[in-house]
Parts: structure tokens; sequence; C-alpha cells
């Protein structure tokens, strides 16, 4: 794939490219955009995304969902191709294709990578654009927990974004480690107040120690009111240990106690 203007940096005018055309050599995507009809096959998985970043005059980056499937974070097809393009583009008149989203920020050289043929917003950066346009919590969340182990971020790297999800579930809150008394240099996840879906089982406390335990961190408190079925957890985990996304235990917490 390629752009007019590269075509003429490379010595190809018009006329010689509409003879291509004819001949059957290129084929004419959109205005302004051509690409070799020899192509191999096994190259064109990205060849919209080209076309889209073409557009952009190399200016775009993909971002949010398209970079996450790209980077293999996500296991949802996008059905738009999402570009972050600079804030310059603000002042423009902007005819955008069907089926590209434009978003308008300044990405650093540093927030973008090469993906095959297309630059594309770091892991980071995507997690972080995603939380700041409100994405679907299910995505971040999953391109969070798929990121860690991979180590293409880390949760202090995506702290905005772990706030983003518990805001929306009900309520985390991290506390300066001087705020918990008698605790010293630890963090503390306060769970929000879950109603249970059963009667709490009768060991409930217990099935809570070894929630903590799972996710490395120790029960401070713990409450359960049997008449309405509610249920409070303080879980601190040492200031050695990052903390899981919040959405995990919570998840766990579903499971194992019977919360909503």
């Amino acid at each position: 794939m390629f752009s007019v203007d590269q075509a003429a940096h490379a010595g190809f005018s018009n006329q010689l490219l509409h003879k291509h055309v004819r001949a059957g050599n290129l084929q004419r995507v959109q205005r302004g955009i051509y690409r070799l009809t020899r192509f191999p096959e096994a190259a064109r998985e990205q060849e919209d995304l080209v076309v889209a970043w073409l557009w952009s005059g190399r200016e775009g980056v993909v971002s949010h969902e398209s970079a996450l499937a790209l980077q293999g974070l996500s296991d949802a097809l996008p059905s738009n191709i999402h570009l972050t393009v600079p804030l310059s583009w603000a002042s423009r008149r902007i005819r955008v294709p069907e089926g590209v989203v434009l978003s308008m920020a300044d990405v650093a050289p540093d927030e973008r990578v090469w993906v095959g043929a297309v630059p594309v917003t770091t892991p980071v950066r995507t997690i972080l654009d995603l939380a700041a346009a409100h994405g679907d919590a299910s995505i971040i969340d999953s391109a969070i927990r798929e990121g860690l182990p991979r180590g293409l971020v880390t949760l202090a790297e995506v702290a905005p974004a772990v706030t983003y999800l518990a805001n929306g579930r009900g309520g985390w809150t991290r506390v300066r480690p001087d705020a918990i008394e008698g605790l010293g240099d630890s963090y503390r996840i306060h769970h929000f107040s879950g109603i249970c879906r059963r009667r709490p089982p009768s060991d409930w406390r217990i099935e809570a120690e070894r929630l903590a335990a799972r996710h490395g961190a120790r029960l401070r408190a713990a409450d359960c009111t049997s008449d309405t079925r509610s249920m409070t957890l303080d879980l601190v985990w040492p200031i050695s240990v990052e903390p899981p996304p919040p959405e995990l235990v919570q998840r766990d917490a579903a499971e194992s106690l019977g919360w909503m």
C-alpha cells in the first residue's frame, strides 16, 4: 500500500500511476491510495489499517480497541478502525472514511510502537485512553489481566484505569499507607459493601480469609449482617506486592461468597 505522495517521492507521476492501473499492476483503493495487485495474500491482514493510516497522511496512530486487538490484549473484534490523530487536526475540515473513528490527541514517540505495517499506541497508553474515553470496562479489565503477566503493563502504570474500573463497580479505594493505623507501610484495598445473592455460608469468615490469601493479601476487617445479607471486607497488601486489579478480587468474592 502507498499514497500518491509516496509515489511522487519515488519518482512516479500521476500519469505513470494511471498507466500501471490500466496494466493491472496497481489497484486504486481510494482517492490518493494504491496497492500492488501482486501483494502477498498472507500480508493483507492489516490492509484496512494501512489504508486508514495512509489516509491520515501517516500522522495517525492506531489506538483504542483496534490497538488492543493488534497487540493480542483483547478478543473483541472492533467494528471500526480507531485512529488517534494530532490535536492540530482539530481546526481541519475532515471527511472521515466510513468505518474509521478518530480521536484527537498528541501521542509521544515513546507511546507508540510498530505492529506489522502500522504504528500503534503502546499497551499502557491504549488502556489509559480507553479508560479516559469511558470505554467498555470488561475490555479494559481483560487487557490489564492479559498485559500484566506478559510484562506489557504494570499496575502502577495503569493505575488511573484501575481506578476507573473500581469507581464504575462500586467503590474500591486506595488509601495512603500512613492513614492505616498500625499497618506501617502497607496498602489497603477497601471493598464496597456487597449484597449476597444467597445466604452467606456459616464459615463466611474462613472463606473471606481464603479469598484474601488467594490474592496475596491479609484480611484486616470483615463484617456480615445476616438480616440484610450485606458484607464488607478490608484487604491489605504489603508495599512490596502489587495488588491485583480490584475486578479480579471482586469476581472471586462473587463466586466464593455469593456477592452481587
